[in-house]
């Protein structure tokens, strides 16, 4: 009697999946497409345990030598893959932290029968997805107790180059005991990049080692070029035009985390809002425009007769 191996190969595959697929499901979502280098790729994971019976991934411990090259029993982890279909390689971060080839966001995770969890990880924390180029990503769960391996389905995402439009070069303030030390210096980019839908302007905050801050702003229109300015105490001003007449103003600190925005509009008494440094103190200002806050400076309706705002 011949036989025909090939049948016999996808009746096994599927009954596997659809036996996975009964007993966990898996799905992963990423909040946009398109990323820049180094911007924060978060992932969320939901995972709905139908198996009758509660699972228990075990506290994630970094293994000792002896045990790197054993494969780890139980684990939720991300295979993310390049336009050749090559598994990208872990961070020096991930390798830190788990060991390397142990990559597990499962540590501690109790996945009551019937019940559902949700995981959120920063995605290129733990690979490296720093190319221009289409990567596609999978969510593979492992346990002891299940027959089989679990996998979600693909998702593809891009990271793209983007276009630098603004620099500027920063000195970092020295701590307590450092007043004789070199000044260490950071990079402060604007950038425009093609998102999803819309161009958009970024904020980076970068130097030779790290990059602390990949901020997007706003969407790019046509008007009034951007403007980017730091202060004297190493504080990163900048002014977009949003809308017509329009324009919003930030400010970060030196590590790139927000302290405070506020929109500005156009008033032909004081023109267009405009960032201004005093070259005596390093101030930074709003020069022109009038502040504008959406919810109080809101012009009511005209009263009409079939509806609006009554007197």
């Amino acid at each position: 009697m011949i036989l025909n191996y090939k049948k016999l190969l996808v009746a096994f595959v599927f009954v596997a999946a659809g036996y996975a697929h009964a007993q966990i499901r898996i799905s992963a979502r990423v909040e946009l497409k398109a990323y820049l280098p180094y911007e924060p790729i978060m992932l969320t994971i939901n995972l709905e345990n139908n198996s009758g019976n509660t699972l228990v991934f075990p506290k994630v411990e970094k293994p000792d030598l002896k045990d790197a090259h054993k494969p780890l029993p139980d684990f939720i982890r991300c295979d993310v893959s390049d336009e050749q279909n090559s598994l990208m390689p872990e961070t020096a971060y991930a390798k830190r932290m788990f060991g390397e080839g142990h990559v597990n966001f499962g540590s501690e995770l109790i996945l009551p029968s019937g019940g559902n969890r949700k995981l959120t990880v920063q995605l290129n924390q733990f690979y490296r997805m720093t190319r221009h180029q289409k990567y596609t990503i999978k969510v593979m769960v492992r346990h002891h107790r299940l027959p089989v391996d679990f996998v979600s389905e693909e998702l593809t995402i891009s990271v793209v180059p983007g276009v630098t439009k603004l620099t500027q070069y920063v000195g970092v303030p020295s701590k307590f005991g450092e007043e004789n030390k070199e000044i260490k210096q950071r990079k402060c980019e604007l950038i425009s990049f093609h998102g999803d839908v819309n161009t958009e302007y970024v904020l980076r905050v970068s130097d030779d080692t790290y990059v602390y801050c990949t901020q997007r702003l706003s969407k790019h229109i046509s008007g009034d070029l951007p403007d980017l300015q730091v202060d004297a105490r190493s504080q990163i001003h900048i002014i977009i035009q949003v809308e017509a007449k329009t324009f919003k103003y930030w400010l970060f600190d030196i590590g790139g985390d927000l302290k405070q925005t506020s929109l500005y509009r156009y008033d032909k008494r004081v023109g267009v809002p405009k960032l201004s440094r005093d070259p005596d103190i390093g101030r930074v200002m709003v020069f022109g425009g009038v502040r504008y806050v959406p919810e109080e400076d809101e012009e009511l309706e005209l009263p009409t007769y079939n509806g609006g705002n009554e007197l």
